[in-house]
């Protein structure tokens, strides 16, 4: 485990606000030169603490459909699984590929345009490999709702918790934005790198900085591009990423439970999809146990009414991006 002080953790809670910012502007708000800011994310990055700078994308703004799959395996070795984590990797796609524990060992994000292009991805997948997966399960993923970091915030300094600040995103769908390939091909860049800077996006383009400049705020302006962010591995700080997916027995009582979780400092993300799964809840945790009082606490404020859910935590992630291949 590795113990970040007070001024990581407002250096970490500045770049998951906003990771685009320049470390001049991170270093005014908490308290330290640009150098020893610098000095700072690099080491957060050696240490795996910060695994990447990305840009939240709204793909269903640019008239992307989106699947997620749960597949737990079978007759499996581990050049086999290692095989099948290839392929999905490689599938042009695919934005997020990651191996959980739990009731199924493999999560899969995938954006399409046309319905024609998923289903023949799935045929090819099954044909290649459907002995292969015991379980899977599939569904129409619609948006996700990204809560504040409060797990970087503890009792070690009133300061820091008026320091933290609301980072709430919702990314889902709405009317389709107007884009060229220009503009997804700025995208792409920044959604693997948030930081890349405007000049290195013109030089990738054959571009010029003005454009470039422009086509990223009218991204913004149109809700495309949510935010620039970070990506923490959880696990290097002793910390887990645990997801419930909840059947409800009362549909219309789904809000309210929304509303009760909301106020839990653990909660980090709800999906909504359309599925197997009525109600879906990401925490940032400090064990299994911690995450078992959350569900108990929950139960007990809504007797009766969550039928059945099945959980797990996120072990590795193989492809995280915002943006798909093609």
């Amino acid at each position: 485990m590795v113990k970040l002080d007070l001024k990581d953790k407002k250096i970490l809670n500045e770049l998951f606000i906003d990771s685009r910012q320049s470390f001049r502007s991170i270093g005014r708000n908490v308290g330290l030169s640009k150098d020893i800011v610098a000095n700072r994310v690099n080491k957060l990055k050696e240490l795996g603490i910060i695994e990447r700078f990305y840009t939240e994308i709204n793909l269903f703004k640019l008239g992307y459909l989106c699947f997620r799959f749960y597949l737990s395996f079978q007759n499996t070795t581990p050049e086999i699984k290692r095989e099948i984590i290839g392929y999905f990797k490689d599938c042009k796609y695919s934005t997020l590929v990651v191996s959980i524990k739990g009731e199924y060992d493999l999560v899969l994000f995938v954006f399409f345009k046309r319905m024609d292009d998923f289903f023949s991805f799935w045929r090819k997948t099954l044909i290649k490999y459907r002995n292969y997966f015991h379980k899977q399960a599939i569904s129409a993923y619609n948006q996700y709702r990204i809560y504040k970091y409060q797990f970087l915030i503890d009792d070690e300094s009133d300061v820091f918790n008026k320091y933290n600040k609301e980072k709430d995103v919702t990314i889902s769908g709405g009317e389709k934005a107007k884009s060229d390939d220009l503009d997804f091909q700025i995208l792409k860049l920044l959604s693997v790198n948030s930081r890349i800077s405007t000049i290195e996006i013109a030089e990738k383009l054959n571009s010029n900085t003005n454009t470039v400049t422009a086509r990223i705020r009218r991204l913004k302006d149109f809700d495309v591009i949510q935010g620039y962010t970070i990506n923490i591995d959880h696990l290097a700080l002793d910390y887990y990423v645990y997801k419930a997916n909840i059947q409800l027995k009362d549909y219309t009582k789904r809000a309210a439970m929304i509303d009760y979780i909301e106020k839990n400092t653990a909660l980090r993300m709800i999906d909504e999809s359309a599925g197997f799964v009525d109600l879906e809840l990401n925490f940032v945790v400090k064990d299994p146990k911690h995450f078992h009082q959350i569900m108990e606490d929950l139960e007990s404020r809504f007797p009766n009414n969550i039928k059945d859910y099945n959980y797990f935590y996120i072990e590795k992630f193989h492809k995280f991006q915002f943006i798909p291949d093609e």
